[in-house]
């Protein structure tokens, strides 16, 4: 300790705030430096969820389209005079696992708000295609078309259940166009 003239101890008051001020700012920078990495690391982690999310879409698009054009058809030969015997459906087997990543992961939360807002209302009509699917198949394989089954005509109910399967697929063409869209600007 150094002794002043009168006999207190005397402090260095200079050199104690410049070494305060030193260890402030190496913390700031430490914290700074630790912010900096969070937010690289968020970056790329919605970066990787966007481009999965983009090659989902682009093939939950392509079997969808595939899928309409099959219901197109189908929706045709219900409607014509002849109508089948037998009944084949086949439709979109849609993907979801992306979007599910990237809201399991927290990438959601660093990715643009549209995009998010279009990939949420897209999982939302996937998930009613689903159901409707669903609901149709087991129509089907039961012969349950809401009404009486007559061998020379199909029955209303099956048509409309196609038709809002059709209907689905179109919805979902356009919300996958306006993702595809939205996540290249």
């Amino acid at each position: 300790m150094l002794l002043g003239r009168d006999g207190f101890s005397r402090i260095p008051w200079a050199q104690l705030f410049v070494e305060a001020v030193l260890v402030v700012l190496s913390v700031l920078f430490a914290l700074a430096v630790d912010n900096w990495n969070r937010n690289r690391v968020s970056e790329n982690l919605a970066d990787q969820a966007l481009r999965n999310l983009k090659r989902e879409v682009q093939a939950n698009r392509q079997d969808v389209e595939a899928s309409r054009s099959r219901n197109q058809a189908l929706l045709d030969t219900l409607r014509s005079e002849a109508p089948p015997r037998g009944i084949s459906l086949r439709t979109a087997d849609i993907q979801n696992n992306a979007w599910e990543a990237a809201q399991a992961t927290g990438a959601i939360s660093d990715m643009d708000f549209s995009v998010v807002a279009i990939a949420s209302r897209i999982e939302e009509k996937q998930a009613e295609y689903r159901n409707l699917k669903r609901t149709v198949s087991e129509m089907i394989l039961r012969g349950n078309f809401g009404g009486d089954v007559d061998e020379e005509r199909v029955p209303e109910g099956l048509r409309i259940m196609v038709s809002g399967l059709y209907g689905l697929e179109e919805d979902l063409i356009t919300l996958y166009d306006t993702f595809s869209q939205s996540a290249e600007d």
